[in-house]
């Protein structure tokens, strides 16, 4: 567990290990739940139509069969949207 501290601009600064374990990046938003007195943080999914345009540029065009270029991007969406249980956040 770790403590972080609520910034003057309303801004909260995840803890490094946490932001690694649920791959998180700058960015990237996350869905506020009020659970009576405790607030939960989660990682919205992105769409396929989010995950293919954050590809576009980053994968050569040359030599991809429209199938081959599909299974690249959906196992890209499922390595980015892993979550990882919260016993290893603090590896």
């Amino acid at each position: 567990m770790s403590n972080t501290h609520l910034s003057s601009k309303g801004q909260v600064v995840l803890p490094k290990a946490v932001r690694e374990a649920l791959r998180l990046a700058a960015g990237d938003e996350l869905l506020v739940t009020l659970e009576g007195q405790s607030v939960r943080l989660t990682p919205r999914r992105k769409g396929i139509r989010q995950v293919l345009a954050g590809l576009q540029g980053h994968l050569p065009s040359r030599d991809l069969e429209p199938a081959a270029l599909f299974a690249a991007e959906k196992a890209a969406a499922r390595e980015r949207w892993t979550c990882p249980e919260p016993a290893e956040w603090s590896r």
